[in-house]
């Protein structure tokens, strides 16, 4: 009996070193996502006919990919009766299945007047305050808002000071560090950050997007790099 006992109590130490080491291994992996969150956003120009003979294509890679095999990601169409606004758009959902989470967040899309925005992971992003009296929106609900109700960046941007982006957290447990590049069909590009709690607006004369750290430190670099 002592034996068994011996044996039982030993199988049941291995087994809480194991459990152990895989959430080491987890926390050990989790710890290193802001080290791989490297999404690019470019618009590659080709000829038009039409008012100023420039379009856009609009590419862009996901590195975020199926953390633990818990999220993926689908293209939907969302009509105007489901967007509650304006206008209907079509967008790439990521879709987060863990316990208590399990929600589908737009990551970018564009819309059926040609507007279009991406999300990128921005470490960095220290979102506005809540104010009473005013609409606040959470990080990863701006997407989805502004295809549904703006027509270009102008009402874009008229949008985003209408209301507050405040770090409320996905469905209130995670906080999404967000930038934003906005595009409309008359060719203007600009990219919004919350810095600081102020929200920060840039024209995208390059017209490329990564992730940490704000734009105020890519001009520089470009210029840099065009140097040598």
């Amino acid at each position: 009996i002592s034996r068994s006992l011996g044996a039982a109590r030993g199988a049941q130490r291995s087994s809480r070193a194991r459990t152990a080491m895989r959430w080491s291994s987890v926390a050990a992996v989790g710890s290193c996502l802001p080290l791989a969150w490297s999404c690019s956003y470019v618009e590659i120009p080709f000829p038009r006919a039409g008012r100023n003979g420039t379009a856009f294509m609009i590419g862009r890679t996901m590195e975020l990919g199926n953390l633990f095999g818990k999220m993926s990601y689908v293209i939907e169409t969302v009509p105007t009766h489901v967007s509650g606004g304006k206008y209907g758009y079509v967008a790439p959902m990521g879709v987060c299945g863990y316990p208590h989470l399990n929600t589908k967040v737009a990551a970018e899309g564009m819309n059926e007047v040609g507007l279009t925005i991406s999300a990128l992971a921005l470490e960095q992003s220290a979102y506005e305050a809540p104010l009473a009296g005013s609409t606040d929106i959470a990080p990863e609900d701006v997407v989805g808002n502004i295809l549904a109700q703006c027509d270009s960046v102008d009402s874009a941007l008229d949008y985003l000071a209408s209301v507050r982006v405040v770090a409320k957290g996905l469905l209130d447990k995670m906080e999404m560090h967000l930038h934003w590049a906005i595009h409309d069909p008359s060719g203007r590009s600009v990219v919004v950050e919350y810095l600081e709690g102020r929200r920060v607006i840039y024209e995208n004369t390059p017209r490329v997007l990564t992730n940490d750290p704000d734009l105020t430190w890519r001009p520089a670099q470009i210029r840099m790099l065009l140097s040598h």
